[in-house]
């Protein structure tokens, strides 16, 4: 119904969230998480099963990365990646401030390619939707900083 509706790029929390969206034809979706252990080779068996569907993942450190890239590289696939961003959630994520080197990093493996920043501001919950939105401007701030500076290297390269 929601591809009825336009809707092209979804989220899933799960192996089998995701395995039932690619199976019904979407063209793109994102694992809300950074998968570890199993996960991984999970993931990029998606990957493999369902060619035509775009797969991406979060990325927060460089263990994850390098391991998601050694599987990639057995598969001789590409894993797409955003770098999840921690803007107060204090969940998961890098500070946006630290996470230049963690883009540097990804950047330089062959088998990942970085395709976004992600950020997710659930800690706002201020009833007040003046607060609520200067915190939501506040992180997406230093989301932007982050893209900036990112977008300055890659046109160096």
């Amino acid at each position: 119904m929601m591809m009825a509706e336009g809707i092209r790029k979804f989220k899933f929390a799960t192996i089998a969230e995701g395995e039932m969206l690619a199976s019904i034809g979407a063209p793109d979706i994102l694992m809300a998480y950074q998968p570890i252990g199993p996960r991984q080779l999970r993931l990029i068996n998606l990957v493999k099963k369902f060619p035509a569907t775009k797969f991406s993942c979060l990325v927060d450190n460089e263990q994850i990365a390098t391991q998601l890239s050694k599987l990639a590289e057995k598969e001789n696939l590409v894993l797409n990646v955003f770098l999840d961003l921690n803007v107060g959630m204090n969940r998961t994520g890098v500070q946006p401030e630290n996470a230049l080197e963690l883009f540097k990093y990804c950047d330089s493996l062959k088998n990942i390619s970085v395709i976004g920043l992600h950020a997710y501001d659930g800690h706002n919950r201020e009833a007040d939707l003046a607060v609520r939105t200067a915190g939501c401007d506040e992180g997406y701030e230093r989301v932007k900083k982050l893209h900036q500076t990112i977008e300055k290297k890659v046109e160096k390269i």
